[in-house]
């Protein structure tokens, strides 16, 4: 198995899954909890523009390449500075399991 460059993984970035609490009333609620802090190669593809109830929303898609692990899923996200981006896909490399290409978009947030 050959390594992957470190240099490719320039990028620190913050994976979190949401778990539910109980707030003081008993009500649930959705809390943001870190999972891990990664190196990662991160690619813009593409973005757009578009109204939504009356309102200019952008929206970009992201790739996010990090190393082999079995905990991510399409339900996480990823804080990468100030931004949080949404994991929509999660593309393992099945041959040689080094890395995950994870399919991000940012714009419209998962809360």
């Amino acid at each position: 198995m050959s390594m992957l460059p470190a240099a490719n993984f320039s990028q620190r970035v913050r994976l979190q899954k949401q778990i539910t609490t109980q707030n003081s009333l008993g009500e649930s609620v959705g809390t943001w909890i870190n999972v891990a802090l990664v190196w990662a190669d991160i690619r813009y593809l593409n973005g757009k523009e578009y109204l939504a109830a009356q309102l200019e929303i952008s929206k970009a898609n992201i790739s996010m390449r990090i190393r082999w692990r079995n905990d991510v899923n399409a339900a996480m996200r990823v804080l990468h500075g100030n931004h949080i981006y949404n994991i929509e896909v999660v593309l393992p490399d099945m041959q040689e399991r080094m890395h995950l290409d994870l399919v991000c978009s940012i714009g419209l947030n998962k809360g």
